[in-house]
């Protein structure tokens, strides 16, 4: 099930009045009652009850099996609406991406694989909320009408409906971010202790310049990175005009980003591209212009989303997205639950994986890569 956020469109998802009028499910569906259970097992409907809900004391074992054969046959299952007004619960969480581009990354489909493990352990189904356009402001209210028990954030940078949410004590774990409020629990990758280990490598081979290429800063996961990087480097005693940093868009092409490779040659430049798909347009320029990507500058990927650069790739990593969507949902059970604080964090391991040997750092200039 999908529930939109834009107002505009409202209206036209009101139900129309046949649409009204016709049975939940649909003309022709009729859903089992426990009554039904009760005529064709013969039985009270307090006895399905009771053998339903588990609480089966008292009850033969011949007529406990009659009960749940009926109930298979019938494919009956308690009305999910109204034990959630008995319980006060739904069992039913919500994921909410801001950024649709985000549901298009290539690394996506693993995530909800680990959400669905997750809700799978913890017994809830989930809702999809649809991204909010960027000129919409997201209303924490949204999420307040009673349909989830918590809700999985996965936002852009404007973190005020994530804050009123964790002010008002509604669970919500935010993804990706370890930057969010504290009022809200939160999963996120430890990308500084890969970008250390991979910086050392580098630096031991006399690579003392980098080109640094983030994604779009709103995004929580590029944010990060770009965080992470710039302040594990500095810890290293590398300076911040060793490092050019490219953004989204037409500043971070192959071309632009190899150009500075050529301003930075005599001083070894290493090009950290912003994922593997990145990492492998910056490949097949470089192989264009005839270089040796491993040898002539290392190209670090991330995310290991593509087996085709990695032997090519002198490193790139193994972030745990499916681990954090399964995280993500424990996490949100203990809160839901009690067990745990709403501030409850964690921070999971970014694994590096090697590709080919760097290089000794080259004393030479490379060539012209005009294009």
């Amino acid at each position: 099930m999908v529930r939109g956020a834009k107002k505009a469109v409202r209206a036209s998802r009101e139900p129309s009045a046949a649409a009204a009028k016709a049975p939940p499910g649909g003309p022709g569906f009729h859903r089992a009652t426990i009554g039904d259970v009760a005529k064709l097992a013969r039985v009270s409907t307090t006895a399905v009850s009771f053998v339903l809900n588990g609480r089966n004391a008292g009850i033969p074992e011949t007529t406990q099996k009659r009960i749940s054969e009926a109930a298979r046959e019938l494919h009956y299952r308690p009305h999910g609406l109204i034990r959630g007004l008995k319980a006060r619960r739904t069992h039913v969480v919500g994921l909410f991406v801001q950024d649709p581009a985000d549901m298009r990354a290539p690394l996506f489909s693993l995530f909800v694989a680990g959400l669905s493990r997750g809700c799978c352990q913890s017994g809830y189904d989930m809702l999809l909320y649809r991204s909010a356009s960027p000129a919409e402001e997201l209303e924490a209210s949204l999420f307040l009408d009673g349909r989830i028990d918590g809700l999985c954030f996965w936002g852009r940078e404007d973190q005020k409906a994530l804050e009123d949410l964790g002010r008002l004590g509604f669970p919500v774990v935010s993804l990706f971010d370890s930057e969010a409020p504290m009022s809200v629990g939160a999963v996120w990758a430890n990308d500084g202790a890969a970008y250390s280990t991979l910086l050392d490598g580098l630096l031991r081979e006399g690579r003392r310049q980098f080109v640094f290429c983030h994604g779009e800063l709103s995004n929580p996961i590029h944010r990060s990175r770009c965080r992470a990087f710039l302040e594990t480097a500095a810890k290293k005693g590398i300076a911040r005009g060793q490092i050019q940093a490219l953004g989204p868009g037409a500043a971070s092409t192959a071309p632009e980003a190899l150009r500075l490779v050529e301003v930075f040659g005599s001083e070894a430049t290493a090009v950290f591209a912003r994922d593997d798909l990145h990492a492998a347009s910056l490949i097949r320029f470089a192989e264009k212009a005839g270089h040796r990507a491993a040898e002539d500058f290392p190209i670090i990927g991330y995310d290991n989303c593509g087996s085709s650069i990695s032997g090519r790739c002198v490193a790139t990593t193994r972030t745990p997205i499916y681990e954090i969507g399964v995280r993500a949902i424990a996490q949100l059970d203990s809160i839901i639950s009690g067990q745990a604080v709403g501030s409850a964090r964690e921070c999971l391991p970014v694994e590096v994986i090697e590709g080919e040997a760097v290089a000794p750092a080259p004393r030479r200039r490379l060539k012209n890569l005009a294009v």
